[in-house]
């Protein structure tokens, strides 16, 4: 499965770099070839270039949720239940962004002009593709921090207060994994459809270059091998209420002197069941201190 996600990762960088030649292109036909940038920004969809950009971004934006989503069912323990919702957002925002593209793909006529791009059913269609996006890495962000506060909860409480200190490390990766700069990018994109500004391909340029970085750090974080390499359960055991030194021969323990007790124990995970970059740093640490 990483193996997959590697390739996928691979194939955004290549899109990304393919946007950003494709936007060179139609920025050296306007300005150099033409010489009536005016004419080519009217018409967008008289343009391959043009088209073939929009829909290369959005297909990112399809792999970059995809991954994102892959996250969550990973640290969710592979319960399917959990990402039906962000699924279905998945699959509305990918619909919507065909439609999107199908209706720049009409603004082809001399007559055309940039402004068609805020006509009421494109700006709708924007904006529900925007909508979907921001809501499914919201969503996933929500999902994946509180799946890594409860890990590291419970890391508190195996190998003592100790991890306290260094809670920066948990909140720093937890931004870092949910790709929370991703999202504020789409939001303010949705501002600036809203207000009609042409500052919105500008944004989308700007995007389809964090669409590539933002997951690839989360597969990253996972090829290198420090995600969770072990896993802890919930154990009833039972312990002597007062200690005795193991060598003394009067040593002897009572049902009366002992206590049950439930704490979670730390083991060697069979598989590794990858967590969180964060967790996984702190209990190698802790367990070198052993």
């Amino acid at each position: 499965m990483t193996t997959t996600i590697q390739c996928i990762t691979i194939l955004m960088y290549i899109i990304s770099t393919t946007h950003v030649i494709l936007a060179l292109q139609i920025d050296y036909d306007a300005f150099a070839i033409n010489r009536d940038a005016d004419q080519v920004f009217n018409r967008l969809g008289g343009y391959p270039t043009t088209i073939a950009q929009l829909a290369l971004e959005l297909i990112n934006c399809v792999f970059a949720d995809s991954i994102l989503i892959w996250r969550v069912w990973i640290l969710w323990n592979r319960r399917w239940i959990i990402i039906v919702m962000p699924i279905c957002l998945l699959l509305a925002s990918a619909t919507s962004s065909c439609a999107y593209v199908d209706q720049i793909s009409k603004m082809n006529s001399p007559e055309a002009k940039f402004s068609d791009v805020f006509s009421s059913r494109t700006k709708v269609l924007s904006i529900i593709c925007s909508s979907c996006i921001v809501v499914t890495n919201l969503l996933c962000t929500g999902m994946i921090t509180g799946r890594i506060w409860w890990h590291n909860r419970q890391l508190q409480l195996s190998l003592g207060r100790q991890l306290a200190r260094r809670k920066y490390r948990v909140i720093f990766f937890s931004i870092l994994e949910s790709g929370t700069i991703y999202s504020m990018a789409w939001i303010l994109l949705i501002i600036l459809e809203l207000a009609s500004s042409n500052a919105v391909f500008p944004m989308l340029d700007m995007i389809s270059q964090l669409t590539g970085i933002a997951p690839a750090l989360i597969v990253v974080l996972v090829a290198r091998s420090v995600d969770a390499q072990s896993t802890y359960h919930w154990r009833d055991i039972t312990v002597p209420a007062t200690s005795s030194d193991p060598s003394s021969p009067r040593r002897r323990t009572s049902t009366k002197n002992q206590h049950s007790i439930t704490r979670p124990i730390v083991e060697e995970a069979t598989s590794v069941d990858y967590s969180s970059f964060g967790d996984a740093e702190e209990l190698e640490s802790e367990q070198s201190k052993v």
